[in-house]
């Protein structure tokens, strides 16, 4: 993994932001950082994921965990829509994102039964 993407600050904010309140704008700004730079970066960007991932099921109410989650999922999609659209196959993302979108789809499942 490369050390420095001069884009990550941007996109760490970005996608705080979406995690509060997605918008489509964002959303998509999100999504042309992460494929402009996918094939040096994409190893940075699902780590960006994870720990966001993370961050959202920590210390908030079920509601506020859910409405984050389902945010991430968002800018998710997003990219992995953009990736198949730009790259078709040779999109990285796909793979690696399956980990953190099955986490989520349980989580919130999880969530939703209790």
């Amino acid at each position: 993994m490369q050390s420095i993407w001069v884009h990550e600050k941007e996109f760490v904010k970005l996608l705080d932001k979406i995690v509060q309140r997605a918008t489509e704008s964002n959303l998509q700004r999100l999504a042309e950082l992460a494929v402009e730079n996918e094939s040096s970066y994409f190893k940075h960007v699902i780590r960006i994921f994870e720990k966001a991932s993370t961050r959202a099921n920590q210390n908030d109410s079920d509601d506020s965990q859910k409405k984050k989650q389902l945010n991430i999922l968002f800018a998710l999609s997003e990219i992995l829509r953009l990736s198949s659209k730009t790259l078709r196959k040779n999109g990285r993302y796909g793979e690696r994102a399956t980990p953190i979108v099955k986490n989520l789809m349980l989580l919130l499942a999880i969530t939703e039964h209790k």
